[in-house]
Order: structure tokens, then C-alpha cells, then sequence
């Protein structure tokens, strides 16, 4: 976590930690490709921690959101229905396009949305950059599978194969993220 609050990026985390990790990692015993894939999966706190880059592009985005008029719209009367086409749409985008460039596309897309629901601004903010940084570890873009490859000289095809555990947890804690604060009542 200290690499991440210094960085604010998901790859600089990566090879921050690979450099150092992965070595021991091996001595400890783990197969290379899982200790490629676990650097991978682990790199994407760098862009959860404030300052982050993606945090601060989503402040920005914000301030712009608020001095403009908005278009809101909906897709059903269901909350928990709704986020969970956000947080597919949040998914498929990071997996295509990197972080910095999908928060700027879909913030004013759907803020008004979630809002209209009663989500938080804030929250909305943890589920957007969460979702968007589980694309650092997924094919095409996948910037820390990248990253990881090249520290640890390992070919991505087969650290793509070992983060697939990974990727599963990471969409788990995505879902906790967007769903426990609702059910709590603590968003909006």
C-alpha cells in the first residue's frame, strides 16, 4: 500500500512491488506465473489510494459535472438492477479502453444516473475507479499483466491464464463495494 500511495498508478505499483516481490516469491516457493499474476492483481490498489491519478481525473470531472446541466436517464426502477448494469458497463469499458480515458467518457454518462438513484458521488467515485482498474489485469488493455510480464520475463499469455483467480476476487470486492454501502444505507 505505501507504493500506491506514492505512485498513484497501477503499473508504477506493479513494477515497484514486482521488482522487489517476485524474487522472493520464488524463493518462497510459488510458481512463477501465480507470482506474476498475484504483482498483477496487486498493483491495482496504486490507483484506489488518494492521490491517484484517476482519482484526482474524477474530482476534475466532477467540479465540470457540477457547474453543467446533466442529462439524466434510466433503465429500470430497480437500484440493485441498475448498478449492476453500471458496474458491467464500468467492466466491459476498462477492459478496452485504459482508466484515465474511460473515467472521462463515462463520469458524465453516469453520475446523473447513480445519483438519481441516491448513491453517493463519493461512492460512485470508489465503484468507478475500483471497476476501471480491475481492466489493468484484462486483456487487451491489461497494463499490469504487461508490467508483470516484464519483470518477471514471463510470456502474458500464461500470467493471463494464473490472474484468472485473481480477477474473480477483485470483481467479489467490486460487488462488496458497490452493494454493501446500499444495503447499509450509507450511500446517498
Amino acid at each position: 500500500m505505501f507504493f500506491a500511495a506514492i505512485s498513484g498508478s497501477g503499473a508504477a505499483t506493479t513494477a515497484a512491488v514486482g521488482s522487489s516481490l517476485v524474487p522472493e516469491l520464488r524463493k518462497k516457493g510459488y510458481e512463477p506465473a501465480s507470482a506474476a499474476s498475484l504483482i498483477a492483481a496487486s498493483g491495482t490498489i496504486g490507483v484506489v489510494i488518494p492521490p491517484s491519478v484517476p482519482m484526482i481525473i474524477y474530482a476534475v470531472i466532477m467540479l465540470v459535472i457540477a457547474t453543467s446541466a446533466v442529462l439524466s436517464w434510466t433503465l429500470s426502477t430497480n437500484p440493485f438492477v441498475i448498478m449492476l448494469l453500471v458496474v458491467a458497463v464500468i467492466l466491459l469499458t476498462g477492459v478496452f479502453i485504459e482508466t484515465a480515458s474511460a473515467l472521462i467518457i463515462l463520469t458524465p454518462v453516469l453520475l446523473p444516473l447513480v445519483t438519481q438513484l441516491g448513491i453517493d458521488p463519493i461512492h460512485f467515485g470508489l465503484i468507478i475507479v475500483v471497476g476501471l482498474a480491475i481492466g489493468m489485469i484484462t486483456p487487451p488493455v491489461a497494463i499490469n499483466l504487461y508490467v508483470a510480464s516484464s519483470v518477471t520475463q514471463l510470456p502474458l499469455e500464461r500470467i493471463t491464464r494464473a490472474i484468472i483467480p485473481y480477477l474473480l476476487g477483485l470483481i467479489s470486492v467490486l460487488l462488496l463495494v458497490v452493494y454493501v454501502p446500499i444495503l447499509l444505507g450509507l450511500s446517498g
